[in-house]
């Protein structure tokens, strides 16, 4: 072996001259390996491409893309829906790609199916894809364990809510067909109807969270339902019954000391003062609404609330 090591040392040192000597021939051998590494790059580049279209798959080997991901999500969501709904959905989200993580390490065409769905939501969390994603595993899981099912109908919900309140409607509703106990689904149901335009449909909706949530001696759903019966009330004009359901809802929350459920309380009630004419109850009542969003950490809300007080003086 040392005979070897002294051979090629010493075809190296003389090399190093001749290389020296001869510049020309040098720059050329120097130019074809450049020219052979740039195929080589290229035909990489093309198998990527081809083999892999060019898609991001962290997820298969990076155990935080997901939760980074997730993260980007809840960042894109949270100023358009309460602290409750947007945990709700995150929640929700997540159940959902934990069952497609499960999928995918299961082989198969279904595996690749939810591999595909990983990889676009680690590449863009917001991707329109998204829900076709959803629908295709969904369809050929429709078989699989009702629970997992339900995850993947939530998941497929809360990523259509932002964009697409039908399809979302129609994820939150089969929800309900599987599992006609689902309070969450229901109230995303009434919220869906209400954001549609059907109030009956989103009264029906509103009723089924009521009743299911007194069987269940839930007061947290029980005030949600109610603030949403005010809401609903508002919508017709019946600023009395709104005002009535607010109260009661306020009443709970203020007893179970849920800030955000009474920041919304007080800002529906400073709404529907502003409604009566009544500006100086309005501010009161918004005032109090935006310190609550404060305290819990709001900014987007404490800046919406803000805005409504300030236009008051307009």
């Amino acid at each position: 072996m040392a005979i070897e090591q002294r051979e090629l040392s010493v075809s190296i040192s003389e090399l190093i001259p001749w290389m020296e000597a001869h510049p020309a021939t040098t720059g050329a051998i120097v130019a074809f390996v450049v020219v052979i590494l740039g195929w080589f790059s290229g035909l990489f580049k093309w198998m990527w491409i081809r083999v892999f279209k060019g898609k991001d798959r962290r997820s298969e080997s990076d155990p935080q893309a997901l939760t980074k991901a997730l993260h980007r999500y809840e960042e894109l969501i949270e100023t358009k829906d309460t602290l409750r709904e947007t945990e709700e959905k995150v929640k929700d989200l997540t159940a959902a790609l934990e069952i497609a993580q499960s999928i995918a390490r299961g082989g198969g065409e279904l595996a690749k199916e939810a591999q595909a769905l990983l990889d676009v939501f680690v590449a863009q969390p917001d991707d329109p894809t998204l829900p076709a994603q959803f629908d295709g595993l969904i369809d050929d899981y429709e078989n699989g364990p009702v629970n997992d099912l339900i995850a993947l109908y939530l998941g497929r919900g809360a990523v259509n809510y932002m964009n697409d309140p039908r399809g979302a409607l129609a994820a939150y509703t089969r929800v309900t067909q599987l599992n006609p106990d689902h309070k969450a689904a229901h109230n995303q149901c009434g919220n869906l109807h209400r954001r549609l335009g059907d109030l009956t449909a989103a009264q029906a909706a509103y009723d089924t969270v009521l009743t299911l949530a007194e069987a269940a001696k839930d007061d947290g759903i029980k005030a949600v339902a109610l603030g949403n019966f005010g809401t609903l009330a508002q919508t017709r004009g019946d600023l009395a019954e709104a005002e009535g359901y607010y109260a009661q809802s306020l009443t709970l929350n203020q007893a179970l000391g849920r800030k955000e459920g009474m920041a919304i309380n007080y800002g529906n009630l400073g709404r529907l003062e502003h409604a009566r004419g009544n500006m100086a109850g309005a501010r009161a009542f918004w005032g109090q609404a935006r310190d609550l969003y404060a305290e819990i950490g709001m900014p987007h809300m404490v800046k919406q609330l803000q805005g409504w007080i300030d236009s008051l003086d307009g």
